[in-house]
């Protein structure tokens, strides 16, 4: 493991220690990790995909899964590790429940595009997030964060972390995130 990705971990942990009343996730998309479900199950990661209904057993390969981390795992390691570094997910801490998180999260897989099309929405990607996170009215941010607290995804490499929340995102060095937790 790299000295970066050591500091995140690290920093992660100490995020998720000091928040004893809230549970830190990982949504993680199988779309760019190979295995990426086969994976979580070996490490008896609680994980769901965020895809339900027709056809969800068929994109199983490529769907986005919700991951309840524990921080001191192996799921959580192989996530800091392997997955973070390409931006692949995102994480985040929440009081709310694995299964009312995952519902929450479900509402914004499609969003309305131009003339009333229906878009996905790659929110769970890092790049994906941060480049649509300032086109947020404030209404829309409040109910992307009605249940959760605080997000953390790769902006420009490992140098910088941006941590997002309801009241604005703040590009942050990962020293200066670790010295602040």
């Amino acid at each position: 493991m790299s000295e970066e990705t050591e500091a995140f971990s690290a920093t992660v942990r100490r995020i998720a220690e000091e928040s004893p009343d809230a549970t830190l996730y990982a949504v993680v998309d199988a779309a760019q990790v190979e295995f990426a479900p086969v994976v979580l199950d070996g490490y008896s990661a609680r994980f769901s995909s965020l895809f339900s209904g027709d056809g969800a057993d068929d994109l199983r390969d490529v769907a986005p899964y919700l991951v309840e981390i524990d921080p001191l795992s192996d799921a959580f390691e192989w996530i800091s590790s392997d997955v973070a570094p390409t931006g692949a997910c995102i994480f985040f801490t929440s009081s709310h429940g694995f299964e009312a998180v995952r519902l929450h999260l479900k509402k914004f897989l499609r969003i309305e595009g131009p003339e009333e099309t229906m878009w996905f929405f790659r929110f769970y990607t890092a790049k994906v997030f941060t480049a649509h996170y300032e086109a947020f009215n404030d209404d829309q941010r409040a109910q992307f964060f009605l249940k959760l607290d605080i997000l953390f995804a790769w902006h420009g490499g490992w140098d910088h972390i941006k941590a997002f929340g309801q009241q604005g995102a703040e590009n942050r060095t990962l020293e200066a995130l670790h010295a602040e937790v």
